[in-house]
């Protein structure tokens, strides 16, 4: 059930640990755990011909997840706004 929240509060999603991969055949990588996740744990890269994208690491396996197909690029583009403000990017 949807719940009010007094104040502001900091962007979360719930994911799954679960990385599609295409090589060597198909397959899902991952310890299929839940994980919230926040903005502090995007980690956005760029392949330096304007290219963004964004990934997080599983706390409990480690591996490398691209959560894209599974909420999307808000988080990546809020991150690239606020690297844009504090003059990173």
């Amino acid at each position: 059930m949807a719940t009010i929240v007094d104040g502001p509060e900091e962007w979360s999603a719930i994911i799954r640990c679960a990385h599609p991969t295409q090589y060597p055949e198909p397959r899902v990588d991952g310890c299929f755990s839940l994980i919230k996740i926040t903005m502090a744990d995007v980690i956005v890269k760029d392949d330096g011909d304007g290219h963004s994208w964004w990934s997080i690491v599983c706390p409990k396996c480690n591996q490398t997840l691209n959560p894209k197909w599974q909420i999307g690029n808000g988080p990546l583009n809020s991150k690239l706004a606020e690297m844009k403000a504090k003059g990173q990017k």
